[in-house]
């Protein structure tokens, strides 16, 4: 290989490695950051910590009046040595996320416990989103007396509870593809 096509190799990889990485520092979704748990009154309960970062279509959707759901996945999980982990338990929370028509006011809502939270601006509505207080998960009478679980968590938008006419852009739009990876952390119960 010539020095000069070297350089030209370094160069587009150095250029390619930025864009990657700079899409990554600002790319819009859910990252979750925290995940905790407790055991109260024989119930295991889950929080959470969530960055919200929505594009200009989500936020336009919401200002708009258009309500979108988003789904918190939670499951408590055995590891195995030779095989997938095992799905012990898998429950999911549905939040809803609209503004309000006649206030002007952005409403957050838990679908499953009725919980409600009214918020004067999008930015509050967004942070309050992003604080999952401690749910249910399950009884933990229904565990196995082993003490190698963990729990995983995972935030994401739910394409399909959109308007009919929105749903085939959003699927093949990537700006509405708004998910958290898996977050683990190990139940010490």
């Amino acid at each position: 290989m010539s020095r000069s096509a070297s350089k030209l190799t370094f160069a587009s990889t150095l250029c390619f490695c930025c864009l990657f990485l700079t899409g990554k520092l600002f790319a819009d979704g859910i990252e979750l950051t925290e995940l905790e748990y407790k055991v109260s009154n024989k119930v295991l309960l889950a929080a959470a910590k969530a960055e919200l970062k929505f594009n200009s279509d989500v936020l336009a959707a919401v200002q708009s009046g258009i309500p979108l759901y988003f789904d918190l996945h939670i499951k408590v999980m055995q590891p195995r040595p030779y095989i997938w982990n095992k799905e012990l338990y898998r429950v999911k929370y549905t939040f809803s996320f609209r503004k309000h028509a006649l206030s002007n006011q952005f409403v957050i809502t838990n679908l499953v416990t009725g919980q409600r939270g009214v918020y004067r601006t999008i930015e509050l509505a967004i942070d309050n989103l992003g604080e999952v207080d401690y749910l249910a998960v399950l009884d933990v009478k229904e565990l196995s007396k082993t003490s190698d679980l963990f729990m995983e968590m995972l935030f994401e938008l739910d394409i399909a509870s959109l308007p009919a006419p929105m749903i085939p852009m959003a699927y093949i739009s990537r700006s509405w593809h708004i998910s958290s990876s898996w977050l683990r952390k190990k139940l010490n119960l």
